[in-house]
């Protein structure tokens, strides 16, 4: 199986594209994948099959952060990507002014998967300012 999502911040659909979003004022975060190809390559992985991908989440902006994640696109991203070792789902932090969080981006095909072949999905991040 070929994967290849890409990664973006709202305001941002690239991962790594150096923009960041100014929606609400004070909030601007910027997602940078470690290269300079647009989005996540998770290479060509087959049933039983895992890669781990960099990301980093900034929070250039003056206000605190709730930052969540979303995936969309092939069933394999929406069922087996994770960050921090648990299902995007349920991703959460707190991202400081100023400050960053890594976390950890992987994609793990159990070994019964029945669906080779290209597939493509979506990782989106969003933020919500804290009080």
């Amino acid at each position: 199986t070929s994967t290849a999502p890409s990664a973006g911040s709202t305001g941002s659909p690239q991962a790594g594209s150096g923009s960041s979003s100014g929606v609400v004022q004070g909030v601007s975060i910027m997602v940078e994948t470690g290269t300079t190809e647009s989005g996540l390559d998770f290479g060509s992985l087959g049933g039983g099959g895992a890669q781990k991908k960099a990301i980093t989440l900034k929070n250039r902006g003056d206000k605190k952060l709730a930052m969540r994640a979303a995936v969309s696109g092939d069933e394999v991203f929406r069922s087996y990507l994770f960050l921090d070792n648990k299902t995007w789902r349920v991703y959460h932090a707190l991202v400081e002014p100023g400050a960053n969080v890594a976390p950890e981006t992987s994609l793990r095909i159990p070994a019964s998967y029945p669906a080779p072949g290209a597939k493509k999905g979506s990782l989106v991040f969003w933020a919500v300012p804290q009080e």
